[in-house]
């Protein structure tokens, strides 16, 4: 986990505030003290394919491509691709959602009496999430919701991350497909691992 933490997150904050929100900032990682191509190739050169039991052959397959994927994740440090803590995406559409606060209260909550319309996701509410990725991901964070206004960032619910229903009907996906498939993901590893795995860890996979 802490190598894909940055080292440098007050400095990167006061850039992204320098930059008026508009840019990403520059994160620092603790330098690699293992050979990544080496270990994916040791990985990949577990045979398998000779284990006779399908359901054990599936478990280790699939254990092996998640370790792949946690592997790759080191490499893809300040890439691009450095996908964890990402945005939630279905069918190429983000889950969000515009709220807007009715004439008589000026708070744009629903229970309040706002409304709900299409968000445009800009690269600024974007920078946001990739901002506040690495802390989400050192504490274990599975879900949560960030309220934004304009390019600050006012919240982040973590109990309670809400609108998966009205982004669904704005965007026409269902974005509770991706949620539950990786929750039963993680039901499977939790089962398979018992106390051998953490639910920090189980969280992150």
């Amino acid at each position: 986990m802490l190598l894909v933490t940055p080292v440098n997150k007050s400095e990167a904050w006061e850039e992204f505030r320098k930059n008026k929100y508009k840019a990403a900032p520059t994160f620092h990682y603790r330098l690699m003290p293992i050979d990544v191509d080496q270990l994916k190739r040791k990985l990949y050169n577990i045979p398998i394919e000779k284990i006779d039991d399908p359901t054990l052959g599936f478990l280790f397959r699939d254990k092996r491509h998640e370790l792949g994927k946690m592997l790759t994740m080191l490499v893809d440090r300040n890439t691009p691709d450095f996908m964890n803590g990402e945005a939630l995406q279905h069918k190429g559409k983000y889950c969000a959602i515009r709220r807007v606060n009715s004439k008589d209260d000026i708070r744009s909550n629903i229970h309040a009496g706002g409304s709900v319309q299409q968000a445009n996701v800009d690269q600024t509410m974007l920078n946001l999430v990739e901002l506040v990725q690495p802390k989400l991901v050192q504490d274990g964070m599975f879900l949560v919701g960030l309220d934004i206004v304009g390019n600050k960032l006012m919240e982040i619910n973590v109990f309670s991350p809400g609108a998966l229903p009205d982004a669904s009907e704005m965007e026409g996906v269902d974005f509770s497909k991706p949620v539950i498939a990786a929750l039963e993901r993680k039901v499977h590893y939790k089962k398979t691992y018992g106390g051998q795995i953490d639910n920090k860890t189980v969280a992150m996979i």
